[in-house]
């Protein structure tokens, strides 16, 4: 029959928005992957090895990658220049209230497993003469109504609430962003994790394997889901600039080095000239 390839988007039945329709649903397209995938592909090890262990398949490694190391703004970052802010840019930023370069970062679909409300927690307490940037939430979800109700209660000053932004103006936001915090605890490889890499941010990551595999050294951490270690971590680098440019430069370096889209296509042709040809559909699929 023809080939086919299943790229495995994270482990989806542990987010806990799901009951437990949504979990057997998700818990059932893993086992169709297992049993009709001629080759699985996942975007970082530690699915890899779920699957390997649960399911005793393997699968190919595909990264995700960043689509923007050609950045000149993340080229000046690292450089500790100055950056030039075209006039949309600066249109954003007045719509916004924000800064070049003066606003901490955090991207994702806001429901629970993605944590915003504990780095809404950790921003709202820092020290008042810390907390001198905002903190910009960007992200949305059109299911958790509830749940974005109570951040906006929970919001102290200073933290503004952009929405989804996709184009021009997300890369707008993450080229000239402070910090980046990724507090994340579900799936693997976050786009917008390697985006921010791609960017030159400085990361602050929540302590996850997948995080880790993603920064490893290349950025900062906190202990997972502990808020007051998460303040430490925004203190330091809202005051420590020379942590903030190292860290600048060690995450686009690993970006470059590991997330290059060119690169990861090239083994996308790969995977697919052996999924067709002759002889090649089931050779290695399962765990050894």
């Amino acid at each position: 029959g023809m080939p086919v390839a299943v790229n495995l988007d994270g482990i989806e039945r542990k987010r806990a928005k799901w009951n437990w329709v949504g979990r057997s649903w998700y818990l059932f397209g893993e086992i169709c992957s297992v049993l009709f995938a001629s080759r699985m592909i996942a975007d970082a090890d530690v699915i890899r090895d779920y699957y390997r262990a649960r399911y005793f398949r393997d699968s190919e490694v595909l990264r995700y990658g960043s689509q923007h190391l050609e950045s000149e703004v993340a080229q000046r970052k690292i450089a500790g220049h100055p950056q030039t802010v075209s006039d949309a840019a600066s249109q954003l930023f007045r719509e916004l209230g924000v800064r070049s370069g003066s606003y901490i970062l955090y991207v994702s679909r806001l429901e629970p497993e993605n944590n915003a409300h504990r780095a809404i927690a950790a921003y709202n307490a820092l020290e008042q003469d810390s907390r001198r940037i905002p903190l910009l939430i960007v992200g949305d979800a059109p299911y958790s109504a509830d749940y974005i109700a109570n951040l906006k209660r929970e919001a102290g000053p200073g933290v503004i609430f952009a929405g989804y932004r996709f184009g021009e103006a997300y890369r707008t936001l993450q080229e000239h962003a402070f910090c980046y915090i990724q507090a994340t605890e579900v799936g693997g490889t976050h786009p917008a994790l390697v985006e921010a890499m791609g960017f030159a941010n400085c990361v602050i990551a929540n302590r996850t394997p997948e995080h880790e595999e993603v920064l490893a050294d290349a950025g900062l951490y906190y202990e997972k889901n502990d808020v007051p270690d998460l303040t430490r971590q925004l203190s330091r680098v809202l005051n420590d600039s020379g942590v903030v440019l190292a860290k600048r430069k060690t995450a686009r370096a690993r970006a470059e080095a590991l997330f290059d889209w060119d690169k990861i296509t090239s083994s996308y042709e790969e995977l697919f000239y052996r999924l067709t040809s002759v002889g090649s559909v089931g050779d290695g699929s399962r765990a050894r």
